[in-house]
């Protein structure tokens, strides 16, 4: 906390396993909540933060996950980004492109955000409030 205000600092990382930690490691304690956006990264970057979020509870990891009860529903507003979604019987990928499209991601539904264009805005309606209790980081095995 800063002079009474709640201040957070969002991280994008792609493919950065060799040096999230160290960036981490650098976020002042004035810092209330660290949040890191994986664009999906083909590397170790997520298993990378979430060994430094056990270590430090303001690190919020942002990237493929599902929900035990959370429904969804995704719009990207402007520009585009595409969607990887596993249900646990198949694996699709969704570009959301225009305001029309609308991909509903049901409970369990195991997905990630990704190739977000310039100037991209990705709106999602939530059936319930964050939590993070809420979140699997574990893909469905093949």
């Amino acid at each position: 906390m800063y002079r009474n205000k709640v201040i957070a600092v969002i991280i994008p990382a792609y493919n950065e396993e060799e040096l999230i930690g160290k960036v981490l490691k650098t976020v002042p304690s004035f810092i209330d909540h660290i949040v890191v956006v994986d664009d999906g990264s083909s590397d170790r970057t997520g298993e990378v933060v979430k060994v430094h979020q056990e270590e430090d509870p303001r690190i919020i990891y942002r990237g493929g996950h599902r929900h035990k009860s959370l429904m969804q529903a995704a719009i990207c507003l402007q520009a585009s980004c595409v969607v990887d979604n596993n249900g646990g019987t198949r694996e699709e990928t969704f570009v959301l492109d225009a305001p029309s499209k609308c991909l509903i991601l049901e409970p369990g539904d195991w997905h990630r955000m990704r190739n977000f264009t310039s100037n991209a805005i990705l709106m999602i309606l939530a059936s319930d409030y964050f939590d993070p209790a809420e979140y699997t980081y574990e893909k469905y095995k093949d």
